[in-house]
C-alpha cells in the first residue's frame, strides 16, 4: 500500500470520526429532552379524583448478585440526575454481608417520588389533584427458591399491596 493510500484512508477515517461526533451529540441532546419530559411526567402525574391509589409499588425480584440493588441505586441517580445518592438511600443500598453468597440482607423500601394532593380553584369550585408516588422495594436475593423463599416472597406481594 502506498503512502497515497494510506492518506486517503485515513482522511477517510476522519470525515467518519466527523459524522459519528455529530450524530453523537445529536442523540445526547435527544436523550436529554427525553429524560426531561420524563422527570416532568413522573412529577405531573394526575390521577383520577376517585382514585385511592397512592404509590405505585414496584418489587424488584431476582436470584443473589443480579443486580436487583445496583438498579435501585441507577434508577435513583437518573432520576435526581447525580452520581452520588442521598445519604439515607445510599446506606441501605450498602450490601451488608457476603457470607453464604448473600448480598442484601433484608427488604427495604425507597421512596423515589412521594404522592401529592393538591386543591386547585377553578372557577367557583375547588378541584382535588392528585399524583401518585413511586416506591421500589428492595428483596434478598433467591438463591434455592424453595418453600421459605416462596413465603418470603409472598410476604413481599403482600406488604407492598398493602403499602398501595
Amino acid at each position: 500500500m502506498e503512502q497515497n493510500d494510506i492518506n486517503k484512508l485515513l482522511e477517510m477515517q476522519d470525515e467518519k470520526n466527523e459524522v459519528n461526533e455529530s450524530a453523537f451529540v445529536e442523540l445526547e441532546s435527544e436523550f436529554e429532552e427525553d429524560l426531561h419530559t420524563m422527570r416532568s411526567s413522573l412529577k405531573s402525574h394526575d390521577l383520577p379524583p376517585h382514585s385511592k391509589l397512592e404509590y405505585f409499588n414496584t418489587i424488584i425480584f431476582g436470584p443473589t448478585g443480579a443486580g436487583k440493588s445496583s438498579f435501585i441505586r441507577t434508577v435513583f441517580s437518573a432520576y435526581y440526575d447525580q452520581f452520588l445518592n442521598p445519604k439515607d438511600i445510599s446506606d441501605e443500598l450498602i450490601v451488608k454481608d457476603r457470607k453464604g453468597n448473600e448480598g442484601t440482607t433484608k427488604y427495604s423500601i425507597f421512596t423515589l417520588l412521594e404522592h401529592e394532593k393538591t386543591v386547585m380553584k377553578v372557577g367557583d369550585r375547588q378541584e382535588e389533584r392528585k399524583s401518585a408516588g413511586i416506591r421500589l422495594f428492595d428483596t434478598r436475593g433467591q438463591i434455592y427458591l424453595d418453600n421459605n423463599e416462596e413465603a418470603h416472597i409472598d410476604l413481599m406481594l403482600k406488604v407492598a399491596f398493602w403499602w398501595g
